[in-house]
């Protein structure tokens, strides 16, 4: 019986150092996160978890820039609070500026949408309030964040655009901004180069 117990010990001792080794390389990625970390729904394990942990690790649009500066970005499912402030499920994606964080609904996510969040993460970084007043009043808008409709806010014509330059599917529902004129507003920014060498594009 002792010899039973002992080899029964064992088992377990060698499995829980596999998931302490699995949990590490998980996490290994700072910016990267498994779980919601204030909705309480605990999404790890799943199938569109795994995608979409895999689809971040890849580094999409300007994800790598964003993770520098101390971004996080959070897989968890639909209907998850995080992904809006009232938790609306239809919400693809949200970008908290206020945590730096990005959540994705990985249900739905691609790379476009990483891409899409990432250059607003990027925004919140690089642009100053004078380099958004500048742009908005460009495509005639008074204001960075609002506009008649959400599909021509300066700032999602910013996102949608910036990630559609780097090779990106686009959603047409959105104005665009041209490529040139994003290329102007990042020139203008401190960050510049190190945004240039750290973008990737689509494959």
């Amino acid at each position: 019986m002792a010899k039973l117990f002992g080899w029964v010990l064992g088992v377990v001792l060698v499995l829980g150092a596999a998931g302490l080794l699995l949990d590490d390389e998980v996490s290994s990625d700072p910016g990267l996160v498994q779980e919601t970390a204030g909705s309480g729904i605990n999404a790890s394990g799943s199938n569109e978890i795994d995608k979409c942990l895999a689809l971040v690790a890849d580094k999409p649009g300007d994800t790598q820039f964003v993770e520098a500066y101390g971004w996080k970005i959070v897989c968890t499912l639909a209907g998850d609070p995080d992904l809006g402030d009232s938790g609306d499920t239809v919400t693809l994606a949200y970008a908290n500026f206020e945590n730096q964080t990005i959540y994705l609904d990985a249900t739905v996510v691609d790379n476009s949408i990483i891409a899409h969040e990432a250059a607003h993460a990027l925004e919140d970084i690089a642009l100053t309030d004078e380099l958004r007043l500048e742009a908005a009043l460009a495509l005639g808008e008074a204001d960075w964040n609002e506009a008649d409709s959400y599909w021509s806010t300066p700032a999602e014509m910013f996102a949608e655009s910036r990630m559609g330059c780097l090779g990106y599917e686009v959603d047409t529902d959105f104005k665009s901004m041209s490529c040139s004129t994003i290329d102007e507003i990042i020139a203008k920014s401190d960050f510049a180069k190190e945004i240039d060498t750290l973008e990737k594009t689509a494959k």
